[in-house]
């Protein structure tokens, strides 16, 4: 796919799948680690524990830090920054200028921003 910002929806499409379908199986958008690094269900995280054998130490604590909750943010404010892209490049398009010659500093600015998360997704431009 040649176009980042494409990308990088189809990628946010599939993350918030996947957060709504952890909620929905576990009944809680938040987790956290304990100090054995198992995954904590719940919000303040005396719910149930996900894993309790201790086996995932770090690996826990990284899971635990993109819960669900945080991922649903993440997804909803790289949207918000997809929105104003193609909200910017719209009104180019209506004035028949070149979207690529705008001059706005916020469009290159988010342009970038959503380059690069598409690259750290897989995205490349070859």
């Amino acid at each position: 796919m040649s176009d980042p910002a494409a990308y990088l929806a189809e990628v946010l499409d599939r993350r918030e799948a996947a957060a709504r379908k952890a909620i929905d199986r576990t009944g809680e958008a938040s987790w956290s680690a304990d100090r054995d690094g198992d995954i904590v269900v719940g919000e303040d995280g005396a719910d149930w524990h996900l894993t309790t054998d201790g086996s995932l130490g770090q690996a826990g604590e990284h899971v635990a830090a993109h819960d669900p909750a945080w991922t649903l943010r993440d997804v909803a404010v790289k949207r918000k920054l997809l929105a104003d892209y193609w909200s910017i490049g719209a009104r180019a398009r209506e004035t028949d200028d070149d979207p690529t010659l705008i001059t706005d500093g916020r469009f290159r600015v988010i342009g970038t921003m959503i380059r690069l998360f598409a690259e750290a997704e897989g995205w490349t431009d070859e």
